[in-house]
């Protein structure tokens, strides 16, 4: 009697050892998979950066070869780890700054509609990465910002059209 309840007991024990390998496989994957999404985000969160930079200091900047390959490598990779609908948002920002991909919207680049789909895109993949979105990433108005909203010192949102 007492041997069958040790077995028991030990069944038991390697049971749950199975089952705690296994949890903790998962959530050990979930968490990759959340670290390699935020990294595709700061990537290329900092190649949108770069290419504001260099835009709003000569409105006729082209971006060069090598940085065209960087952010095509940046949003291919943020297309492989987000869902189809999250990277839409995407489309907007690309034919922005990738003068290949076609049409800017509008017929023109504007800087409050750049800042407006970066942040679109930005919302959109935090979301999905399932963390809370950045403050600075709010909706923002271009007539009168909230206290929580980025805010452009003179220069970025106030440069002429």
């Amino acid at each position: 009697m007492s041997l069958i309840l040790v077995m028991f007991i030990l069944a038991g024990m390697m049971l749950v050892s199975v089952v705690m390998l296994s949890l903790n496989h998962y959530f050990y994957m979930q968490r990759r998979l959340t670290d390699v999404r935020l990294e595709s985000i700061h990537e290329v969160n900092w190649l949108l950066a770069q290419f504001l930079t260099n835009w709003t200091a000569d409105r006729d900047y082209l971006p060069s070869e090598d940085f065209l390959q960087s952010f095509r490598a940046a949003t291919s990779k943020t297309w492989a780890l987000f869902s189809d609908t999250t990277c839409q948002t995407l489309r907007r920002i690309e034919a922005m700054v990738d003068p290949n991909l076609g049409a800017h919207p509008g017929g023109t680049r504007e800087v409050d509609a750049f800042l407006q789909a970066q942040d679109a895109a930005l919302r959109t993949l935090y979301r999905e990465t399932g963390l809370r979105v950045p403050r600075s990433l709010l909706p923002r108005s271009t007539v009168l910002p909230s206290s929580g909203e980025r805010r452009h010192p003179e220069g970025v949102s106030s440069l002429p059209r």
